[in-house]
């Protein structure tokens, strides 16, 4: 397939394939991911999508997007790639690339961030008229879903849809030419948030960089803090940056952010941003601090900066162990272990274990190696009556779905896994052979599944009073010509022959 339409400037590639099912006329969402992807188990995601090789491919014909170019002009990767340590900023690019298995928005740390994504359709009204007058259509703008402002570039209020874009797995919904469906008008816009816009806007537009390491950015807050006389003697004044902060963006913003922040906590975020930094910050945390701080240069010039510094290796002065200290812990550990087991002596002397650990590892791992107690392992199991046991259960529970024409494929997997134990039972079926024979004897085969789920059809639809048709039972089944089994199909064959007759 090779007429995906080229994506108009900030579209999201998720509206790029939304388009191609119309322009292509495909309502199936399954058919359109076997068009452009040649995969039908392709989750639709909005701001971090996968598979975007095969997007390329397809607008191979104009010459100009790479994989690597539409990440960077048609997702929100930007907005997180900054602020990432450099090896998962590329790991992130190739997973994207192909595929990801939802391994994105861990790896860039969306699903733990204290700023939400956004789940929600969003859209501005003033920017779907200038689409409509510049393009002839409307789109989903990438600049609608910056997690946490509900403000658009043209300092317009985004309009949320009670639509969810998650509801639909597979499905690519198009952008709605007008905003007259139930939409909600996001609450009033703080001023301090207009210009935080302006430079999340900054960072969506940034090019292809490497990003800065976590030494840098240590480095880079301590230095803004000096700059800005907020220290106290070589220490960031905390204080003084929380007073800093507060009066930039009050406290009914932060809440709204879910940035809110106690001043006493020691461990807060805004403490932790200007401490030696060990994990990523969202970039609105980056830009919220910038902006209180009065920095007057760009967010492109900010991130340059940062990657400038240089970092001096760290000194550790070791001290050097002598025999007679060795010989004084190795004896008060050997006394410990008298009378305690290992991990009750780690509890009670841990200092001592430490120090072993640190200057006479190799001893201490020998030492303990000869005083690990031996385990018995698992009580014994009389697996003779755990097989009638679960036997029993099994065929009660086949009893109680016999007459529920509505209950998921009593496969043998599906009954293993409602019964007691059945993780370790599904791994000890040599042991368990009554229920392993009751298991083959029973369980339900793919034709035997889709037979059941076609009576439930017709039963349906006869209690209803409506034609027993082939489409018509073949929709309510959930089933397709593509993949109906030849035993079911003569099935609703037969049915469909006696009804008429």
């Amino acid at each position: 397939m090779t007429n995906v339409p080229v994506p108009y400037p900030n579209e999201l590639i998720y509206s790029v394939i939304a388009r191609t099912g119309v322009n292509e006329a495909i309502s199936s969402p399954k058919q359109l991911l076997d068009e452009v992807f040649g995969n039908r188990k392709v989750i639709s995601t909005l701001d971090l999508p996968s598979h975007i090789e095969k997007i390329s491919q397809h607008l191979a014909r104009t010459g100009q997007y790479s994989a690597e170019k539409l990440i960077y002009q048609h997702t929100l990767f930007p907005f997180y790639a900054p602020f990432v340590p450099e090896s998962i900023r590329q790991r992130a690019i190739k997973l994207m690339s192909g595929f990801s298995n939802g391994a994105v928005h861990m790896m860039l740390g969306v699903a733990a961030s204290r700023v939400k994504a956004v789940n929600h359709f969003r859209l501005c009204p003033s920017c779907m008229e200038n689409q409509i007058r510049d393009y002839g259509e409307t789109f989903w703008d990438r600049r609608w879903f910056i997690p946490g402002l509900n403000t658009c570039v043209c300092s317009a209020c985004l309009r949320n849809l009670p639509e969810s874009w998650q509801e639909h797995r597979h499905a690519y919904v198009l952008c709605p030419a007008t905003t007259e469906n139930e939409s909600e008008v996001i609450g009033k816009t703080h001023p301090g948030l207009l210009k935080l816009c302006s430079s999340a806007n900054e960072v969506l537009s940034l090019p292809v960089m490497e990003s800065a390491s976590f030494d840098q950015w240590t480095s880079f807050y301590q230095v803004l803090a000096a700059d800005n006389a907020l220290t106290r003697g070589r220490y960031a004044d905390h204080e003084q940056i929380a007073e800093a902060f507060l009066s930039c963006f009050p406290r009914s913003v932060l809440q709204d952010l879910n940035l809110d922040f106690d001043v006493k906590n020691d461990t807060n975020w805004l403490k932790t941003i200007f401490r030696k930094h060990r994990k990523s910050f969202s970039a609105l945390q980056h830009l919220m601090v910038w902006q209180a701080l009065k920095l007057k240069v760009t967010v492109a010039e900010t991130i340059h900066e940062v990657k400038k510094k240089r970092i001096a290796p760290i000194r550790r002065l070791v001290k050097q162990k002598t025999k007679g200290q060795v010989d004084i812990y190795r004896t008060k550990w050997r006394s410990l272990l008298r009378r305690l087991e290992i991990k009750e002596a780690r509890r009670a002397e841990g200092g001592v274990y430490a120090w072993l650990y640190r200057h006479d590892r190799k001893w201490l791992i020998d030492f303990n190696a000869g005083r690990r107690r031996k385990r018995n392992g698992h009580k014994s199991i009389n697996w003779h009556y755990r097989d009638l046991t679960l036997t029993r259960r099994c065929l009660e529970l086949i009893a109680e779905k016999d007459s529920d024409l509505s209950s998921p494929r009593l496969s043998k997997l599906w009954l293993i896994n409602h019964l007691p134990h059945g993780r370790s039972s599904a791994k000890k079926l040599t042991k368990l052979p009554i229920l392993n024979h009751c298991l083959d004897t029973y369980s339900e085969s793919i034709s035997d599944y889709q037979i059941r789920r076609l009576t439930y059809a017709a039963y349906q639809l006869l209690r209803q009073h409506e034609e027993l048709a082939h489409w018509r039972l073949l929709r309510l089944a959930g089933l397709s010509i593509e993949r109906i089994t030849d035993e079911a199909n003569n099935f609703l064959r037969e049915v469909i022959l006696r009804v008429r007759h």
